[in-house]
């Protein structure tokens, strides 16, 4: 290639990425600097960010920054939530300064205010944007914003107990996850303070988000040093393609139990297994969602010299009794292969906080990862205590 052709391909190149940069530039309206200030303290705190924002505001992109523009807020929904035209009546701004006129608390709740330099920083942005506001007409009332069928999804974890659900990570976000099974049942009384002064089976596990439909994550126990390695993908969404009755997800997964026993190789086909279970969920309204989940599990019987499948039918559902406090509940029957000794069930509490969501419960499982949940109890007449939390970053 001669040298003209050089300077000519490479002139072409870098007028082709500047006008790239101009236009990744000019394709939000909000600087990265309002950005970080929004995500830091509304979006990553678990609020204001994913699929089910409270008050259908995500501030944790600047992609729902800018959808709050000219957009009417639902507290005060005579009222713009970001007003160029009038930036000090921006509902934002009365939230953050906490003026008398809000409904509710102050914001960010339950952290410190903004310091008064990023209140100003957002309040110059806003002001900024005049004559950019799609919806400048004075007189006509601002638009709502776009909001699920649903205020709240069908389950906030990413299981109950032990059954997964269909809810997805978001892109780009990590799920952590701690499970506890406390080993003695709760008929211990007071002398075992009801099983909780008993050793437990303990699962530690991290998830990522791919896209907004898949993630992957990778969990351990200390029941048999089980380590799994799964991949969620929700494949189907309630109301879409055409208005489907229910959500599926279809999760896969590989167990590897990585206890020492004496005569087995490491990767021997006794410690090795593969799961699969299609989450059904139908969300009745807000407040119920049922939830339906053959699963299948190769190897259930990792401690035998002989490897048994389990084929299992989990039922799940939840009851929401106050804003984001539910009941909870599943049961999973066996209907071929390795049986433990009765169905596995659980019945407990749920309560999210910001980006937490806590479940207690009592159940008849000491299982934890797939190949372990799906053959069922290992107490017939006793129960026992167990918790799992999730956050998500």
């Amino acid at each position: 290639m001669s040298t003209n052709r050089r300077i000519l391909l490479g002139l072409v190149t870098g007028v082709a990425l500047a006008a790239c940069g101009l236009f990744a530039q000019g394709s939000s309206p909000v600087p990265e600097p309002i950005q970080k200030i929004f995500k830091r303290s509304c979006g990553g705190v678990g609020c204001h960010q994913g699929q089910y924002p409270k008050m259908a505001l995500n501030f944790d992109t600047a992609e729902g920054v800018a959808a709050a523009i000219g957009a009417a807020s639902m507290g005060r929904p005579e009222s713009k939530l970001i007003d160029p035209n009038d930036p000090d009546k921006s509902y934002i701004l009365m939230k953050l300064r906490g003026d008398r006129a809000i409904a509710g608390r102050r914001m960010p709740s339950g952290k410190d205010p903004l310091k008064p330099e990023e209140i100003q920083a957002i309040r110059d942005w806003i002001a900024g944007l005049k004559g950019k506001d799609q919806d400048s007409d004075q007189d006509s009332p601002p638009p709502a914003l776009k909001k699920p069928r649903f205020p709240v999804p069908a389950f906030w974890g990413r299981t109950l107990a032990n059954l997964p659900t269909a809810l997805p990570i978001d892109k780009g976000h990590v799920l952590f996850r701690v499970s506890h099974r406390f080993f003695n049942p709760v008929s211990g009384g007071i002398k075992d303070f009801y099983g909780l002064d008993s050793p437990a089976q303990v699962l530690f596990g991290f998830g990522y988000g791919i896209s907004d439909r898949l993630g992957v994550s990778i969990s351990r126990t200390n029941i048999d040093q089980d380590v799994e390695l799964g991949l969620s993908w929700l494949a189907l969404s309630q109301g879409g393609n055409g208005g489907l009755p229910f959500s599926a997800a279809l999760n896969v997964s590989a167990n590897v139990t990585t206890l020492a026993r004496e005569g087995r190789a490491f990767l021997a086909s006794e410690n090795v297994g593969f799961n699969m279970a299609l989450s059904l969920v139908h969300q009745l309204s807000g407040r119920v969602s049922l939830m339906l989940v053959p699963a299948y599990a190769t190897n259930t019987t990792h401690g035998d010299p002989t490897i048994q499948g389990t084929l299992g039918l989990g039922v799940g559902g939840r009851v929401m009794v106050f804003e984001d406090f539910s009941l909870i509940a599943e049961w999973m029957p066996v209907l071929s292969g390795h049986a433990a000794e009765m169905d596995g069930w659980s019945i407990g509490v749920e309560k999210k906080i910001g980006g937490h969501v806590f479940q207690v419960f009592i159940l008849n499982s000491h299982g934890l990862t797939s190949d372990q949940v799906v053959p069922g109890g290992d107490l017939r007449s006793d129960v026992r205590l167990g918790f799992n939390i999730c956050r998500t970053f």
